[in-house]
């Protein structure tokens, strides 16, 4: 009997971002998608059957990478291997697909709404970039356009404001085109 999947979607299976066929792609660990699916096979074993099966293409939807870990007992002996495994998302999702069990089920659509999230980040538009203040070329065009930004809104202030009023110890003073009038 399969164990239940009672995680929420945001927690099902941790994706990285890693290079891939050229560019940064999302990617799964295929120790934890095993041990997530349930599968009852040894990992090894699994993997390499599904990636002859349905012929995923190293660097392109997985990257292999071998780690040495040495014995324990002596460092005299050499270690053992293994082989770790970066999905893509894609690869990932089609796997937990033809598992055809309740858990390939939950990893695909937790996949499914990954990619989601991850159009509707690149499709939101881009934040500009802060210029480059250090460089003179940069700074000139900025501080003369900020200077005629400046003397337009002083013209605007002072053909606006012909009147203020302010509160000095509890008299009003109207100030009007720089003559001072008491209030009544």
């Amino acid at each position: 009997m399969l164990p239940a999947v009672t995680a929420a979607p945001a927690q099902l299976i941790p994706i990285d971002v890693r290079p891939l066929d050229g560019e940064d792609v999302q990617t799964v660990d295929a120790r934890t998608l095993h041990e997530f699916l349930c599968v009852g096979k040894a990992f090894g074993a699994w993997l390499v059957e599904r990636i002859d099966k349905f012929g995923f293409v190293e660097n392109v939807d997985y990257v292999l990478a071998e780690t040495c870990f040495p014995k324990m007992e002596s460092k005299m002996h050499g270690g053992h291997n293994r082989r770790d495994y970066a999905l893509s998302l894609s690869m990932a999702k089609e796997l937990a697909m033809v598992e055809r069990t309740p858990q390939g089920k939950a990893a695909r659509l937790y996949f499914i709404a990954c990619e989601r999230r991850l159009k509707a980040v690149v499709a939101a538009p881009p934040q500009p970039a802060m210029p480059d203040l250090s460089n003179p070329a940069v700074l000139l065009p900025l501080l003369t356009q900020y200077a005629e930004k400046t003397l337009a809104l002083e013209k605007t202030v002072a053909a606006q404001a012909p009147v203020v009023f302010a509160n000095d110890g509890g008299m009003a003073t109207v100030v009007e085109l720089g003559c001072q009038k008491r209030g009544e």
